[in-house]
This record gives structure tokens, sequence and C-alpha cells, in this order.
């Protein structure tokens, strides 16, 4: 499958420019005290917009959106997020785009891969984004993944094309797995989506960040199991959306 880009636009880069300039005085505490490892954690969620009829809210630090492939989700996303910053692809490939809070951390690095390719009339090309961005206040990176596989392969639902969208949602996990397996290993890895499966995937290099109440649902939270504490994830209502908001409290070791 090809790279669309490995930098992010250069839209994007301008916004956040400044913030990374201030980022490159920031000192890595040396400190395990309480009050410092709590101004270190952040909040990671993910939101299927469903086509961007929900509302974008600013409900964690980095946000993962799925659906957001049309102009108008795009520019809704903007307008509503001002005090955010954002890795958007133009046209289709920008469906899966990646925010976050534009005064902690600033973008370093971003690419999008397609994993799997358009089926029939019901579901687009499917891709993965990557985001790699640095906290202010720590001066560590992170990497964020950012993905949506194909609806109606392993529910119970009777689904035209049953067996198209399973092949379709493998051969999506595989191109996925193979992303994280060349991911750089010396900076930790978040991954987060509209997996449509109630099951977990098993993620090279990572583990589930399960929910609340031990349900699992469609919208998944993965982290790093080297150096990555996480909170159990909860969610936040639908925001006029058809999934809810899904989100947790990162700490990097």
């Amino acid at each position: 499958m090809p790279r669309l880009s490995r930098r992010a636009p250069l839209w994007v880069a301008l916004l956040t420019l400044v913030p990374v300039l201030l980022a490159t005085a920031s000192v890595v505490p040396t400190s395990a005290s309480p009050q410092r490892a709590e101004s270190a954690a952040f909040t990671f969620g993910t939101h299927n917009s469903h086509r961007g009829h929900g509302r974008f809210t600013g409900f964690a630090d980095i946000i993962c959106w799925q659906e957001v492939a049309l102009p108008q989700s795009k520019e809704k996303l903007l307008r509503s997020l001002r005090d955010y910053d954002h890795y958007i692809e133009p046209g289709v490939a920008g469906q899966v785009p990646t925010s976050w809070r534009a005064a902690r951390f600033s973008l370093v690095d971003a690419d999008t891969v397609q994993a799997a390719p358009r089926v029939k009339s019901y579901s687009p090309p499917r891709f993965i984004s990557r985001t790699v961005l640095r906290d202010s206040r720590t001066g560590r990176l992170v990497a964020i993944y950012n993905t949506h596989l194909v609806q109606g392969a392993w529910n119970g639902r009777r689904k035209p094309f049953k067996q198209m969208r399973q092949r379709n949602w493998r051969e999506h996990a595989r191109v996925l797995r193979r992303e994280l397996r060349r991911a750089d290993r010396d900076i930790p890895v978040l991954a987060c989506g509209d997996f449509n499966r109630v099951r977990y995937l098993d993620l090279p290099g990572l583990d589930p960040i399960r929910r609340q109440g031990g349900r699992t649902g469609l919208d998944h939270l993965y982290r790093d199991t080297r150096g990555v504490r996480a909170r159990r994830a909860h969610s936040e209502g639908n925001a006029g959306s058809d999934h809810p908001r899904l989100v947790t409290r990162i700490r990097l070791r």
C-alpha cells in the first residue's frame, strides 16, 4: 500500500512552529515527585464523528478522530477546536485526523499510509495516520497511530459482501501491525480508533487500555507495553455521534 506523505503538510508544520521552538527549551524532569508526575500526565481519547455529524469537542489533550473525510467535516473540526493543532491529510486520506492542545504539544513528524482498498460502494479506502508529538512540559516524544477498520465484518447482522469485508478488515489489521513493527521503539507508541470489532486486536508492542466496567466496544485505545501507564478508559457521552467519546489518562515513565 502506498505511503501518502512522509511528513506533515507544510501548513500544519507552520501552525506548530512556535510550540516547537518553545519546546526546545524544555528540560526532562529528573525528579519523580507526585506533583511533577501529575503535570507530566495527559489525557488521550478517540471519537468517531459519524461523518462529521457529531460535535468536535476538546475532551482530551490528544484526540483521534474518525470519519472526517468530507471537506465540511474538516472545516467543522478546525472551527470547533481553535486551541488545538491538527494533522489532517486532504481528501479521503484525511478521514482519520489527530488533534492536540497547541499549548501542550508540538508536531515533530506525521504521515499517512493506505491500509485497505475501497470495497464496492460501501467502504472507502482505509488509512492509518501516524503523528509524532513533543510534550512541551517534559520534552518527551509520543507517536500516535489512528485508524478506522471496515464496519460489518464481525457483527451478527446480515451484511452484503460479508466475506469481502472480513478480508478487507484482515488486510487492514496486517498493515497496522506492519507499521507498528516499523515504529521507532525509542518513542512511546499509543494507538486509537474505531476497530469495528468487540474484541481487542493483538498488536505488536502494545496492550489494550481496557474500559471501566470491563466491557469492550468497537472503539479501542492501546498503549506501549514499555514506559507507558494508563488508567482504565471511560466514555464521556456521544456528543451527537453514534459512537461514545472514549478517554484515558496517560503517563510516560
